[in-house]
């Protein structure tokens, strides 16, 4: 049975100090979501994606500096080198920063061309990942700290990085291979959808109860059986969100399942559409259908225990 770590209370949570004034309800409601989600987002999401690795076959490490071909750009050139303001990179702050907001408000095959460009002119996947989706993933992150984003925004970029890192050959690796003392859960919404929201509040409740919580953005199905192969999970939840989504689900599950690192993988799925009474688990191959985050954590648990006990 895994060890039950504290659970934060305002009191003492690090983030709550006694000398702030009372707020109304609705504000200090705000405080909290917004609390949680930069939370997720910098503690989470961005270091998940900064501690991707090449995968077996992959990139390797950069090769020596080379000097890159100037860009043209309307009639002027612009020569990317190596400059102790960069930290040695070949991608200028300017760069960087064009890229992490072009991932917020361009479509992906613009945010692809701007990688690919750079990798016509001379960098390698290494230099793109380190030099600028690493920064770039920060950079969105401060954004989202100074409310210059929202949280839409900041998910969308991300999520683009994350698809643009898998391309580049990279994926996250560190996680446990066999079952562990702590039980983990993966998270993400069905692919293609942006909803993340409920899967972030989702979590808070599994964290209470001793879970470790991998929120995944992955957007596409096979990342996302990549991350159950990769590694080890006693439980992934799937959220749902339309009716369009219900049609891949089955398929996903099946994905997962069949991928997972975990032989016994219990996939349970939530969200609004579950709450209409006549969809089954059965029908999409699922262990479970969740209609609220406690039912969830009680559902994981059960089948987490079970499958621990042999």
């Amino acid at each position: 049975m895994p060890a039950q770590p504290e659970v934060l209370t305002d009191k003492n949570d690090p983030d709550v100090r006694d000398d702030e004034p009372p707020s109304q309800p609705q504000d200090r409601g705000d405080e909290t979501c917004k609390r949680m989600l930069s939370s997720v987002i910098q503690k989470q999401i961005i270091p998940r994606l900064l501690q991707s690795e090449p995968k077996p076959g992959g990139p390797t490490a950069p090769s020596p500096a080379k000097p890159l071909k100037p860009r043209q750009t309307g009639g002027s050139s612009q020569a990317y080198k190596r400059t102790a303001s960069t930290g040695g990179s070949r991608v200028s702050v300017s760069q960087v920063q064009a890229f992490a907001m072009m991932t917020v408000k361009s479509k992906a095959n613009e945010n692809l061309a701007f990688v690919e460009e750079l990798l016509r002119q001379g960098l390698t996947e290494s230099e793109i990942f380190l030099d600028l989706i690493g920064p770039a993933a920060r950079f969105l992150g401060e954004q989202w700290e100074d409310d210059r984003v929202d949280f839409l925004e900041v998910t969308l970029g991300l999520v683009s990085m994350h698809e643009l890192t898998h391309r580049l050959g990279y994926e996250y690796q560190a996680g446990p291979q066999t079952l562990g003392p702590t039980y983990r859960i993966m998270l993400s919404c069905v692919p293609g959808s942006m909803h993340l929201l409920g899967p972030v509040i989702v979590s808070s409740f599994f964290r209470a109860e001793g879970w470790q919580v991998v929120l995944e953005v992955s957007p596409t199905e096979s990342e996302l059986s990549h991350a159950v192969a990769n590694e080890w999970f006693d439980v992934v939840g799937v959220s749902v969100s339309t009716s369009d989504q219900l049609t891949k689900l089955k398929q996903l599950v099946k994905v997962l399942k069949k991928s997972s690192r975990n032989p016994s993988l219990s996939v349970l799925a939530g969200g609004p559409m579950f709450l209409d009474a006549s969809l089954s688990a059965d029908k999409f191959g699922l262990d479970s259908i969740c209609t609220d985050p406690q039912q969830a954590v009680q559902l994981a648990n059960n089948f987490a225990r079970a499958r621990s006990l042999g």
